[in-house]
């Protein structure tokens, strides 16, 4: 099985060398690598020159010049013809055993692959991110269906839904995987972490840049699916609703802690269209001791109690908070 892995790179000359590297020194043999310079301006398009002219034959540069990863990658995709597509951003890394242990572990009809990732930063201990179980609950809570460069998937796959939607600045890869759930191509989950998520400082990071607008598009998107669940899955929905509710709650926390104002008037909108509730039984994302202050006081006040008090509340009764 041939694969492609394609690199969206952006101003990325920092990282770039390592990213490629990871995958030049991946145990798979049939891997070739396709870098999409988007429009940087720094030593980036330089530094995929020479590692091409170092690796003939393996290293393809195109250019894109719609700006954003998602246009990146689908142009990737217009230029491979390879069984399978790994993708990775310019600052991230593959374990070397990534990609053939993943086409090891797959079943014939397998369209694409969930895996486990570990999110380092620097001077702290790695996040390791297992996926869940079941890919719905994994989409809607803490990012437990693979991201980006975690998951595997066939080209026809990819093509079968439309490839990635250019008109998303972030949320891009849960955004697909809704797509491929809905879809019904069957997945399989290889649950070893075998890449690796650099959590850095950049300006050009678009959670540090925008994280109102972010993650209300967090929030849409976990709307989506519960409205699809609901309409369209309506015996698991029944079963399992206060999850996903609950993390459709705690998304509007996240937003509360950027802008207490705009989380409020979600929250309002949610309620009064019967998409949202504080009754929440049977879950394990928000504490039930939480949902009875929220229903005794209401959502805004908990929050700006919360908001206005965590440079005093000691850890413990912070860590209440954020359950």
């Amino acid at each position: 099985m041939s694969v492609s892995t394609i690199i969206p790179v952006f101003n990325a000359a920092n990282t770039l060398a390592t990213t490629v590297k990871s995958v030049l020194d991946q145990t798979y043999a049939s891997i070739k690598i396709i870098a999409i310079d988007n429009n940087s301006d720094d030593a980036s398009l330089n530094i995929l020159r020479k590692l091409s002219e170092e690796n003939p034959g393996r290293l393809t540069i195109a250019k894109c010049i719609t700006q954003g990863a998602c246009p990146a990658r689908n142009l990737g995709l217009q230029l491979t013809k390879a069984d399978w597509i790994q993708f990775l951003d310019a600052d991230d890394t593959l374990d070397p055993n990534k990609i053939s242990h993943q086409l090891k572990r797959i079943s014939p009809d397998t369209q694409w692959i969930i895996g486990g990732y570990s999110i380092v930063s620097p001077g702290q201990e790695d996040i390791v991110n297992i996926p869940h179980e079941d890919p719905w609950k994994g989409l809607v809570y803490q990012y437990q269906i693979g991201c980006t460069h975690a998951n595997m998937y066939r080209r026809e796959a990819l093509e079968a839904v439309g490839g990635w939607d250019e008109a998303l600045p972030d949320n891009d890869d849960p955004n697909l995987h809704f797509e491929l759930l809905k879809s019904g191509l069957k997945y399989q989950i290889i649950p070893e972490v075998l890449s690796f998520y650099h959590q850095h400082s950049s300006p050009n990071r678009l959670s540090t840049k925008a994280p109102i607008a972010g993650n209300l598009r967090r929030i849409d998107l976990l709307e989506r699916v519960n409205d699809y669940l609901c309409n369209n899955r309506p015996k698991y929905w029944n079963t399992e609703k206060n999850y996903f509710l609950a993390a459709l709650l705690r998304a509007l926390r996240i937003l509360a802690t950027h802008d207490l104002d705009k989380a409020a008037a979600q929250f309002e909108r949610l309620f009064e269209a019967n998409k949202i509730a504080l009754d929440l039984p049977g879950q394990s994302i928000i504490s039930q001791k939480l949902l009875r202050v929220y229903r005794i006081v209401g959502f805004r006040t908990v929050e700006r109690i919360r908001l206005r008090s965590a440079s005093l509340l000691p850890m413990a009764l912070k860590e209440w908070f954020k359950r």
